[in-house]
């Protein structure tokens, strides 16, 4: 989620696609949709121009894929764009269109620069199922925070309306859907979508609460609601997903707020409250198998991004970003100042991220080399970036181009 996150667009997708690739492939190359009249959905995009230079516009919007060592910037897509993720295989990039009255999903093939029109969204997440076949978009209902939950295929352009919900997560085989919603006021309801039966469950048992599922979908980690009446329970529970085989881990009397799953399933970050009850952001950090104490890992945390190996984890805060090892258990704080959108790079050698410029209508991509402790200063003004997304092979960075005030979705 996902910078977002890439050529110019020109030749057409059908004929293109399906010469790169033969149509029983998965990840390789997405068929084109058909070009029957039922099949509106799939129609292509104008062509972009050339990256501008600050002589030439204020403020580029759109798309941009820079080389992860800095190389060869350039832009992709020359309208305002949001919501934007790669596909498995790293040959296409998914986004909705945030001038369309529908916020339209784009499909932009990297190798080909064709694209097309997959319909109407709404200005959130835009997630590709594991197989790289599918999408899941979000689409406005009737009331302003109302949304619902389709699948795209791919192959033909065709959707699938399965639930009401906001967001939406893809199991790691592909067979189900965790979301949340239908309104803001419940986004923190997680339940499961059955893709195969249709069936809806939720997660964890009835009085639970901040859930977050394991990576690997076996089980999940919840703090439990409790009446004014009763004194509050601050304890982290971890449980089957169904519920079942809960167990109780050492937090008592701290616990509250976000969990956050390290992606070997072996750790959870979560906030903490102070004795009275109140929120205040303190990081701390727990093995699930119960088998130590908490361990505070900064003063303050406002968000969290783990290392792909779950060898460390960046922590932002007023401050910048602070560096947790948990190999030596040390914290080092590798940037001092407002920084936003931070994200690994697959193999965790490299952190991107974005800052604030000198002008305050402007913000800069940088990246950060874990071996080196360097950072290099990617964009220069007049780009307001924003949403930097590594490709899967971890060789380049799309990011986005904003125009300053922007949507990140229905509750945010």
């Amino acid at each position: 989620m996902k910078a977002s996150n890439l050529l110019l667009l020109a030749a057409a997708l059908a004929g293109a696609l399906l010469t790169a690739c033969g149509a029983d492939q998965h990840t390789e190359g997405i068929p084109s949709a058909s070009t029957s009249p039922a099949q509106t959905s799939a129609a292509q995009v104008e062509t972009a121009t050339p990256m501008p230079t600050a002589t030439t516009v204020e403020r580029p919007l759109g798309i941009f894929v820079v080389n992860a060592d800095g190389s060869e910037l350039r832009r992709v897509w020359d309208r305002d764009a949001v919501a934007h993720s790669w596909s498995p295989d790293g040959r296409f990039i998914a986004f909705a269109d945030h001038l369309a009255p529908t916020h339209d999903v784009i499909l932009l093939d990297l190798e080909t620069g064709a694209a097309r029109n997959l319909g109407p969204t709404s200005p959130s997440a835009i997630n590709w199922s594991p197989n790289g076949r599918s999408l899941l978009v979000g689409v406005s209902g009737e009331e302003p925070t109302h949304r619902f939950l389709q699948t795209i295929d791919l192959t033909n352009g065709q959707r699938q309306r399965l639930t009401e919900g906001i967001y939406g997560e893809w199991s790691p085989d592909g067979t189900r859907i965790s979301f949340s919603g239908p309104t803001c006021e419940r986004r923190g309801d997680l339940r499961i979508y059955d893709l195969a039966t249709g069936d809806i469950s939720p997660v964890g048992p009835a009085d639970r609460a901040a859930v977050d599922i394991a990576p690997d979908w076996t089980h999940a980690a919840y703090f439990k609601r409790q009446p004014e009446t009763v004194t509050p329970d601050y304890t982290v529970y971890v449980g089957a997903l169904d519920g079942s085989h809960e167990i109780v881990l050492p937090t008592a009397p701290l616990g509250k707020g976000s969990i956050v799953w390290s992606p070997n399933g072996d750790w959870i970050i979560y906030n903490a409250v102070t004795g009275d009850g109140i929120y205040d952001r303190r990081p701390y950090l727990l093995p699930i198998d119960g088998s130590g104490s908490p361990t505070l890992i900064a003063d303050r945390g406002d968000a969290y991004e783990w290392t792909p190996d779950s060898s460390a984890v960046v922590i932002t805060d007023a401050e910048g970003i602070l560096v947790f090892s948990l190999r030596d258990r040390s914290a080092r704080r590798i940037w001092q100042g407002v920084v936003y959108h931070v994200q690994w790079s697959p193999d965790g050698s490299r952190l991107a991220f974005v800052a604030p410029a000198a002008r305050q209508d402007r913000a800069d991509l940088y990246v950060y080399d874990v071996a080196t402790q360097a950072i290099q200063k990617v964009t220069d003004s007049p780009i307001y970036a924003a949403l930097p997304v590594w490709s899967p092979d971890g060789q380049h960075i799309a990011f986005l181009g904003i125009g300053g005030g922007y949507d990140y979705g229905p509750c945010l």
